[in-house]
């Protein structure tokens, strides 16, 4: 929810969810280029691997997705 919506994501298969500790989270490693560089608030290591946090928010705000409305 957010931006005066309530947005659902359809996806195939979700592996994990977890909630990750403010502290654990750490800015990404290198500055991205273009349009990733909006989107990717940060990093975090999780079960031996890397995980990349993205704001949905700004993602679903791009005026270029469009985004399918239903009343």
């Amino acid at each position: 929810e957010g931006g005066g919506m309530v947005v659902g994501i359809l996806v195939e298969q979700v592996e994990e969810i977890v909630d990750l500790p403010a502290a654990q989270v750490k800015p990404p490693l290198s500055p991205a280029k273009g349009m990733v560089e909006d989107y990717v608030v940060g990093i975090a290591a999780h079960g031996g691997q890397m995980v990349v946090l993205i704001d949905l928010e700004k993602v679903l705000g791009n005026p270029r997705i469009i985004v399918d409305e239903v009343v």
